[in-house]
Order: structure tokens, then C-alpha cells, then sequence
């Protein structure tokens, strides 16, 4: 089985490390400061906010080796701002339910089990066990009569949900659909953790209410349906009943086909492309990245790099957090990529859960299994695995090369590396100790097998490819260009025609045609408020204009 490094033996360089370190300082601005974090109006999402901090802060402290400036404060006061059943603002009469103070607490229950990991925290344990004990069981019953029907339903949703004035079978419903699942996310890791049996319980009542679901003419929200199936993935491991892996195997498909962008986000809701959310987009991460390790298959570990790149990359602003963009492909946004004025930055939700995606991306760029290493990121830095330490150096996703020093080691190691589409083959070279070595080719993965320390060193050309459209939404006639796992776009405010035939190149990953630029579109982190509102960069092309790369 693979296994990530600790978060301690992670030291994360590069690019990487530069959007860690943006992330953390805006999360220690004036919005997630104790005195500040608990005031902010909520519009009924009780203990969210605090609870993506806290979870956020964690992750980031671990992975960093940083202290949080105000994380310890925060928890103080939030015990002091628990009502008398130990969780946040208002309690229900038995038999109702509010899906958002439920989804609102997976986030806080989340946030308070990663810090028992961390510290062994008994008064975290202690809250951890009240929320669930006392908000979360009680809810078993109503579950299966969760209403999914849209006349049920208000459908006026905004980026922020709200309860939408509607009490049906017990539930005060909220305009995002299906947020009530979310928690199967925290329960699920809390179950891992203490193996409360009544929790399990819940959990297969939420799973047989959450299979019965018509995603899209329920609209159901992505961010919440991504979430569920990252709570089932932990809930399989736990129990390695095979349904729960299949269903999210054949949710994660229909995702893809029927929820995602042509940059690899989200549409916010099933059946309405308006936006994208961050949040989404990195459970989607997390979910590809789960699948990879739990079926083998390739094919989940390149989505994932994908939406990394070009979702999560063009998300993250300049200030370190981020916003929610138009849905390029289907809807109004039609082929182009822009940020969403309106929602520039959602701080609120979006800018903390970005720091799980990034903190997962360090974890996930080296993993073992055993003798075997697998170089599946690709992030430059620093790993302490079992029982060797490697520094990486890398290139990529712009430049294919890949340098390694080995170092700690006694024994023999074979090594797995990820090589995205679109890297010639035919010219890449590997070197051991700087001589060079045939090339192995192992279930997609290029291999090498190295005895003790020392070096490898590896380069290839990445090549422009021109492929077709990720989402069954899309219309047809379109194509996409890529550098690798880079997503290429062309910085113009009208449709322009590119001849393929003519793209060359002028830079790592950018390419001209002579009158049109094609760049990596997951560079929003680097330009300023105004200048990344003013972007609107094209993704889509007509499909017969020239070019078959």
C-alpha cells in the first residue's frame, strides 16, 4: 500500500513552497484572527468559518514547520463560544435538522480531529466527541427522508449558501443542495480515529441516502458531493466494504463528464455551470490523488496533476487565497477563463480549503510502498521516507527534468516516476550516478532500480499536444492545447482562430502561431487584483482549424 511521508518530513521548495507560504500569511490576516473570526456574520453556516481556519492553520503548521500566529487563541475561544450541548449557536427541537450548521461542523470537527492528530490535545478530543455525540447522532433518523426534490427546494442559490426558508421531513434545507452530506468527511476520519460503532451506523444510513440521489436533477452541489465521497474513500479503508469504493469510482466519473470545466474546476452545482469553487475543486484533487493509491490506476493520479495546474493554480490569488472563476467550457463563459469580479476572493470558505489542496500536493509528491518509490508529484524539496531522505530538484510541469540525490540509504530501492502526456519518449534520458541507463517502462510509470545512495538524474522534451474536450457539456467542435499537464490559453477579450499548424515555441510551455500567445493558464497567483479581473484568457479553439500535434 502507499504511503505519504509524515507531514514533519516534508520540506516543500520551489513554487510549491512559495504558494504555501502565501496561503499561511493570508490566513493570518485580520478575518481569521480570534477577535475578528468569531464576530463575522456567518449567514447560518455555524462553525465553518472557524472550523476551515482551524483545519487550514493545522495542515499548514505541519507541513511548514511554522507556528500559527493565533491558531492556540482561536482554540481557546472557541470553547468559550460552544452552547451547553458543546457545539455552535442554535439547538434544534428533536427531530429537526439544519443541513448547514451539519455541513458548518464538518469543517470544525475536521479542524479539532487533525489537531488531536497533531498534539494528542485532550480538550480537542473532548470537543471532537461532544459535536458528534450530541449534534451529529441525533440526526440518524431523518436521513433517509432527505428531500431532494427541486420543488421541495429554493433554487437562488449564491456563492454562499442559506437556509432557503423551507422545513421539509425535519430539515431546514439550505439553497446548496446536499450540504448535509459533507460531514460524512469528518465522520468518517473520526470513526478511523475512535471506531464508534453508532457512528458507522450513521454513516451507511447517510451513504444509502446519498446513492439514492439524481445528482443532476437534484443540482446538487459539487463541493458537497465531493466532499461525501472523500468521507467514503476513508470510510472503505476502515471497513473495505467494496460498494463504497465502486460508488465514488462511478460518481467520480459522472463528475467528470457531467461537473467539470475545461480547466479542470468545477461547475458549483450539477446541471449549472455559473462558477467554479475552490473548495471543489480541491476535493476533486483529493479524490483523484485517493483513487489513484486505492486502484493503481494511472489515469487518477494525471487528473489530479491536471487540476492542480490549471483549477487549483488559476484559482489562488495574489494575496494567497482564493476565488471562484467563470466555468469555461459550457454555460455563459463559452471558451474563456476568467475571474469572477463578484467573488474574486471567497474568503470565507474557499481561501482556507485551498490550504488542504496545497498541503496534499507536498504529501503526495513522494510517496513508498515498501521498496518502491514513487516520484508522483514532482515538486521540488526535501522527504524523510522509511528509510531514505531524497532532495528533489525539478523542472516541471514547465521543463522535463528531474534531478534526485539519495541520501540515508542502505538497501535497494526501485524507483516509479510519473511522466506526463506529451513527453517524448523516444528522447528522454535517465542517469544513475551519471551514467546513463535504459529506460523501463512498468504499468505507464518509468522505472530504475538504485542500490543505496547516490543520484538520478532524468530529462525529456515536453511536446504541444492539441486534445479534445474534457466535459460531456461542452459543445462540440472544440479542442484544447497543452503543454504536458499544463493547459494552455490565449490572453484576448475576442474568439480568436490559432493554427496549429503553425504553433511553435518561444519559452517553456508557451507557444505562438506568429499572431496569437498560448500560456499556462494557472498563473493568477502572480497578478494583482485589477490585472487578473481585466484577464479573460481563451481555452477553447475550433477543433478544424489546423494543428493535429
Amino acid at each position: 500500500m502507499m504511503r505519504v511521508p509524515a507531514y514533519e518530513g516534508v520540506k516543500a521548495e520551489g513554487e510549491l513552497g512559495f504558494r504555501l507560504a502565501k496561503n499561511f500569511a493570508r490566513l493570518e490576516d485580520t478575518e481569521y484572527r480570534p477577535d475578528v473570526l468569531f464576530e463575522i456574520e456567518k449567514n447560518g453556516w455555524a462553525g465553518d468559518w472557524e472550523g476551515r481556519t482551524v483545519l487550514a492553520l493545522v495542515l499548514l503548521s505541519r507541513t511548514t514547520g511554522q507556528k500559527a500566529a493565533y491558531l492556540d487563541e482561536i482554540l481557546d475561544k472557541l470553547e468559550e463560544e460552544m452552547n451547553p450541548k458543546g457545539y455552535l449557536k442554535g439547538i434544534l427541537p428533536d427531530g429537526e435538522a439544519d443541513e448547514q450548521q451539519l455541513s458548518g461542523h464538518n469543517w470544525l470537527l475536521r479542524g479539532l480531529l487533525e489537531h488531536y492528530l497533531w498534539t494528542g490535545s485532550e480538550r480537542s478530543e473532548r470537543m471532537a466527541r461532544k459535536i458528534v455525540e450530541n449534534l451529529y447522532l441525533p440526526v440518524r433518523p431523518l436521513y433517509k427522508n432527505y428531500p431532494t426534490d427541486p420543488a421541495m427546494r429554493s433554487m437562488d442559490g449564491e456563492a454562499s449558501g442559506r437556509i432557503g426558508g423551507n422545513v421539509v421531513y425535519g430539515w431546514h434545507l439550505s439553497t446548496d443542495i446536499g450540504c448535509a452530506f459533507m460531514s460524512m468527511d469528518a465522520l468518517s476520519q473520526y470513526y478511523s480515529i475512535f471506531g464508534d460503532e453508532r457512528v458507522a451506523d450513521l454513516l451507511w444510513k447517510m451513504f444509502e441516502a446519498f446513492c439514492r440521489i439524481d445528482f443532476m436533477k437534484a443540482s446538487m452541489q459539487t463541493h458537497a458531493s465531493l466532499s461525501a465521497c472523500r468521507g467514503l474513500i476513508r470510510f472503505y479503508k476502515c471497513t473495505e466494504r467494496t460498494e463504497l469504493l465502486d460508488f465514488v469510482i462511478s460518481f467520480f466519473d459522472f463528475y467528470m463528464k457531467h461537473g467539470m470545466t475545461e480547466n479542470y474546476a468545477n461547475f458549483n452545482w450539477f446541471g449549472r455551470p455559473l462558477w467554479t469553487e475552490p473548495c471543489a475543486i480541491v476535493d476533486s484533487y483529493l479524490v483523484a490523488l485517493e483513487l489513484w493509491k486505492e486502484t493503481g490506476k494511472l489515469a487518477y493520479l494525471q487528473t489530479a496533476h491536471r487540476i492542480y495546474y490549471n483549477a487549483l493554480g488559476h484559482g489562488q490569488r495574489n494575496n494567497g487565497g482564493f476565488g471562484c472563476d467563470d466555468c469555461a467550457g459550457p454555460g455563459p463563459a463559452g471558451a474563456f477563463l476568467r475571474a469572477q469580479r463578484n467573488h474574486y476572493e471567497a474568503c470565507w470558505c474557499c481561501s482556507m480549503r485551498g490550504a488542504e489542496g496545497l498541503t496534499k500536493a507536498a504529501l503526495h509528491s513522494v510517496l513508498e510502498d515498501g521498496s518502491r518509490i514513487y516520484i508522483a508529484g514532482c515538486f521540488s524539496g526535501e522527504y524523510e521516507l522509511a528509510d531514505a531522505r531524497l532532495t528533489v530538484r525539478s523542472g516541471l510541469p514547465r521543463e522535463g527534468h528531474l534531478s534526485i540525490r539519495i541520501s540515508g540509504c542502505q538497501g535497494l530501492h526501485k524507483f516509479y516516476f510519473y511522466i506526463p502526456e506529451g513527453a517524448d519518449r523516444d528522447a528522454l534520458h535517465l542517469q544513475v550516478r551519471g551514467r546513463e541507463v535504459p529506460a523501463v517502462w512498468e504499468d505507464g510509470y518509468l522505472t530504475v532500480s538504485v542500490l543505496g545512495c547516490g543520484d538520478v538524474r532524468l530529462v525529456y522534451p515536453i511536446c504541444l499536444q492539441k486534445r479534445g474536450t474534457v466535459s460531456k457539456e461542452t459543445p462540440e467542435g472544440s479542442c484544447t492545447y497543452w503543454h504536458g499537464d499544463l493547459l494552455l490559453g490565449a490572453e484576448t477579450k475576442d474568439a480568436v482562430t490559432v493554427d496549429g499548424d503553425k504553433l511553435a515555441p518561444q519559452a517553456p510551455a508557451v507557444y505562438s502561431d506568429g499572431q496569437t500567445v498560448l500560456q499556462p493558464v494557472g498563473q493568477s497567483i502572480y497578478f494583482e487584483r485589477e490585472e487578473l479581473l481585466n484577464r479573460s484568457l481563451q481555452v477553447l479553439f475550433n477543433a478544424n482549424a489546423g494543428g493535429d500535434n
